[in-house]
Formats: structure tokens, C-alpha cells, sequence
């Protein structure tokens, strides 16, 4: 585009294929960023990456300015979106793997018990205190499943509150 050519031009290059009219739209742009689009880039993100080439165009039309310049700022707006994404799953990954592994605790625990011969199993199962114990364990285990949901729930949000903003 530097050397002359047209938005136009480049998207029927992406696209291998030339389009009707000479002229950028929304759809056009979905369609060839759709088809380009890497493993780990969702639809979601092709179609964003599309409009906000779409209003690029649609802006160095009305203003006059240069199409590259434009084209570049949604790049870089582009890159930063996918830092932010690496940062969160960064961020994310380790609280994940701490809840799976508090959450195999308990089962852990009765297995090792069994293995010893401390008889959990009976004791839970086979008396009153313990399947008052078993009760209570499987309440507090459930309150604070749904716990650690809510707080990564609120944590994602947090963390990810960019990517929920629309251009």
C-alpha cells in the first residue's frame, strides 16, 4: 500500500480472489480476516480486527490521511489486545492449577487413608458421627467450590476488562 496500491487491492490479495467493486466493506474484510485467522484467534477476534480495518478505510477516506497510518494504529491496537490476552492467561494460570489441586485434596486424603488402613471409608459411611463429618464436608467442599468460582469469575472480569470493551 506504501507503493500505490489500495485497501482494496491488499484485501483481494489476502483473500486470493477479486471482489466486485473497489471499495472496502465490513463483510469483506470479516470474510478475509475469517479466513486468515490463526488456531489461537477466535471469530470474535477476526471480526473485530475487521471493523476496526473497516472504519481505518472508512476514516482515511473522509479525512484524507494516509491508509497505512491508519492500518498501523490498528495494528499496534491489535498487538497490545493479544499482550493483554498472554498477560491474563499468564495471570490466570496459576490460581487455576491451586484450585485443581485443593479441589483433588479431599479425595486424595480418603484414598492415602484407605492405602493406610485408617478406614475412612467406614468410619464416613458406616457411623453416625461420620456421615455427619462426610455432611459437612461436602457442604463446606461445595461452598467453596462455588467460592473459588465467584472470586475467578471476578478475577477473569477484572483482569480481562478490555477485552470486553467494544471500538
Amino acid at each position: 500500500m506504501r507503493n500505490g496500491g489500495t485497501a482494496s487491492a491488499a484485501l483481494e490479495e489476502l483473500a486470493g480472489r477479486r471482489f466486485a467493486t473497489n471499495r472496502v466493506t465490513e463483510e469483506r474484510a470479516a470474510e478475509v480476516f475469517e479466513q486468515r485467522r490463526g488456531a489461537d484467534e477466535t471469530p470474535e477476534v477476526a471480526r473485530r480486527v475487521a471493523r476496526d480495518v473497516f472504519v481505518a478505510c472508512r476514516v482515511s477516506e473522509r479525512l484524507g490521511c494516509e491508509t497505512v497510518r491508519c492500518l498501523k494504529a490498528v495494528a499496534s491496537s491489535y498487538a497490545r489486545s493479544r499482550l493483554m490476552d498472554d498477560l491474563k492467561a499468564k495471570a490466570l494460570a496459576m490460581p487455576r492449577s491451586t484450585v485443581r489441586l485443593l479441589s483433588a485434596l479431599p479425595a486424595v486424603t480418603v484414598v492415602l487413608g484407605e492405602m493406610l488402613g485408617a478406614g475412612p471409608l467406614a468410619f464416613l459411611f458406616g457411623s453416625m458421627p461420620g456421615l455427619l463429618c462426610l455432611s459437612a464436608g461436602v457442604l463446606c467442599y461445595a461452598v467453596g467450590l462455588l467460592w473459588v468460582e465467584a472470586l475467578m469469575r471476578r478475577l477473569h472480569d477484572d483482569v480481562g476488562g478490555a477485552d470486553a470493551r467494544t471500538p
